[in-house]
């Protein structure tokens, strides 16, 4: 078993105090898990810059880095490989012009919900880490 570290980042956005949250499609790796948009950084990127690729990618909205809110550690385990991630995490906002109405998954997840920090509180599944940094974004 080979061990891979990657470097990656999630954002982030609070409309009318609410959190974007997106839920993993079943055929892909932590199926059904609850989270904010995130990816691997790629060929050189900054996490500031993976964010608003992703962000574009997994749920079809522009945004923009508001500051970062921190890192977390996670990892999962693939074809034999133990995969360790270290995410950034970056508090983000729609580019101007861009609203809510234009959000669209990508195949990689099935569902997305706005979510206040009392439903928060009991999303299941969802990584720990992440469910903190969601709530403290949202003022608890």
């Amino acid at each position: 078993m080979s061990i891979i570290n990657e470097l990656g980042a999630s954002g982030i956005p609070i409309i009318d105090g609410k959190a974007l949250v997106i839920k993993r499609s079943k055929e892909d790796t932590s199926p059904g898990q609850w989270e904010p948009p995130k990816g691997k950084t790629e060929g050189g990127e900054e996490p500031s810059q993976t964010i608003v690729r992703e962000f574009d990618e997994e749920a079809g909205l522009k945004v923009k880095v508001k500051k970062s809110l921190g890192i977390t550690n996670w990892g999962y385990k693939r074809d034999g490989n133990d995969y360790r991630i270290t995410e950034s995490v970056f508090e983000v906002s729609l580019a101007d012009g861009e609203t809510v109405s234009n959000l669209s998954l990508s195949d990689d997840h099935d569902e997305f919900r706005w979510i206040n920090s009392e439903a928060l509180k009991v999303l299941e599944p969802i990584i720990e880490d992440r469910r903190q940094f969601l709530l403290a974004s949202l003022g608890e």
